[in-house]
């Protein structure tokens, strides 16, 4: 019984995918955040119904199997341009700069950046406007698209660019044996020597992997600042 109901919750997460017209990065990032998982099928139980349970708070219903429409509702827009921006914020939340990976705050994004509300609606002009905004924000934390979009050099980029990330919060040791191909080295099966020899799917799982450690070191090291802020705040009050 246990395993038909796996496959059916399963099913039921894959329909809720499709319903809520999910792209794969955001999908990604939902197992990610909610269960540090790159895939569905690595769920537990208790997994399975968080994600689930997420997806109803996004408006999907299984019962009806659609998700419902709600007043001034638009779909998804799957263009290149809009894939290109969502792409943009999935490497920004794990390079620990985006809070929400989801495409409420890309909309709201690209609203305060263009006037726009919805994606379908930008104009070659604003889009374009958007993108350049985004790049912008991934420059100045070391991150570098590659210009000809080619994802796989911009899949490496990106991870090169989590690891100076960790480096940057003290969250690995920068003079110690083991570099981001080491590591590479022991999370991939099957096993690859380094960034060079990994597949795209596996670049991106890598990716999610590590964005999730870029959060976790980015909350201790903004834990740390309020701490000694707070104490020079208290150190100055003292000598006043």
């Amino acid at each position: 019984m246990t395993g038909i109901a796996r496959r059916r919750e399963l099913a039921l997460i894959h329909a809720a995918k499709k319903d809520l017209a999910l792209t794969d990065d955001s999908y990604r990032a939902i197992l990610q955040r909610l269960c540090g998982v790159a895939s569905a099928a690595e769920l537990d139980a208790r997994g399975r119904q968080a994600v689930l349970d997420h997806f109803r708070t996004l408006g999907w219903n299984p019962g009806r199997h659609k998700a419902p429409k709600r007043a001034g509702a638009r779909p998804l827009d799957d263009d290149p341009t809009s894939k290109k921006l969502r792409a943009l914020w999935i490497a920004l939340w794990n390079l620990g700069e985006v809070r929400n990976p989801e495409e409420a705050a890309l909309a709201a994004f690209v609203r305060r950046q263009t006037g726009v509300d919805a994606l379908q609606f930008l104009s070659p002009d604003r889009a374009s406007k958007a993108i350049e905004a985004l790049k912008s924000w991934c420059l100045r934390v070391d991150f570098a698209p590659d210009p000809d979009e080619d994802p796989i050099i911009t899949m490496r980029a990106l991870l090169r660019a989590q690891w100076a990330r960790l480096a940057a919060f003290d969250a690995i040791d920068v003079h110690g044996a083991i570099g981001l191909d080491s590591w590479i080295h022991n999370n991939t099966a099957p096993r690859q020597p380094t960034i060079e020899h990994c597949t795209l799917d596996q670049l991106h799982r890598l990716s999610n992997e590590l964005g999730a450690w870029v959060r976790r070191a980015a909350a201790r090291a903004a834990k740390r600042r309020a701490f000694w802020e707070r104490r020079r705040r208290a150190d100055n009050g003292v000598g006043a």
